[in-house]
């Protein structure tokens, strides 16, 4: 006489080893797709994209040794550009050509077919046929997700700054400019965007400054 084995006996019978594989084997090959076709992530390791993106050791207050660090982590989307051209401005990772193996996080500036003029920090483009340069301006959100603090000189706050022409603002007490409706307030000094400008005040001073980064004051034409 034969019987036929019911459905739970059937799925009890499963050999457990080949479960336990099966499983974690799957969950690696769906993360590796996943990180292959569609997103991964990467950390910033230096601090060429700030204020956008940090990356940067940390030096102690009092002995200026190294005493941890500050790594922003961005997640990589790699479906869009099937889709999509890559836009002016955006923020794209990719392998440097003669060096294959690093990756670059940067923000998007030439586009094809187009020539480049690098005019007092100020972009320029002259497109392939095209008889002249025109500014690159960026969008609104995205200058005010670049702009960031610069000290008239090291460790000077703006209100108490003397190269500031107020013909048209007065000094309150507390040593702030105050303006009313269409006043402006203009300076008559230069101001410079040094490399710890743009870091969070907490932190500023503990920022590493080496090789042309010690000397360099950029003028902020803008």
């Amino acid at each position: 006489m034969a019987f036929r084995k019911s459905r739970k006996s059937r799925k009890q019978s499963k050999h457990p080893v080949r479960d336990g594989i099966a499983m974690p084997l799957f969950a690696i090959v769906m993360a590796l797709g996943l990180k292959v076709f569609a997103l991964e992530a990467y950390e910033i390791p230096t601090g060429s994209m700030m204020p956008t993106l940090m990356g940067t050791t940390l030096l102690d207050p009092s002995t200026r040794i190294a005493s941890g660090t500050i790594h922003d982590r961005v997640l990589v989307d790699k479906v869009s550009w099937w889709l999509r051209d890559p836009n002016r401005w955006e923020v794209v990772v990719f392998r440097y050509p003669l060096l294959a193996h690093q990756n670059y996080v940067k923000r998007l500036v030439g586009m094809p077919a187009e020539t480049l003029w690098i005019r007092e920090g100020d972009i320029w483009a002259r497109p392939e046929m095209a008889d002249g340069f025109s500014i690159c301006r960026k969008p609104w959100k995205l200058q005010k997700s670049l702009w960031k603090v610069c000290w008239p000189s090291p460790g000077t706050a703006p209100e108490q700054w003397s190269g500031w022409d107020l013909d048209n603002a007065a000094r309150s007490s507390d040593g702030w400019l105050r303006l009313s409706d269409s006043t402006s307030v203009r300076t008559i000094r230069k101001f410079h965007d040094e490399y710890r400008d743009g870091y969070p005040a907490s932190i500023r001073q503990r920022i590493p400054v080496t090789g042309n980064g010690i000397r360099s004051r950029n003028v902020v034409t803008d």
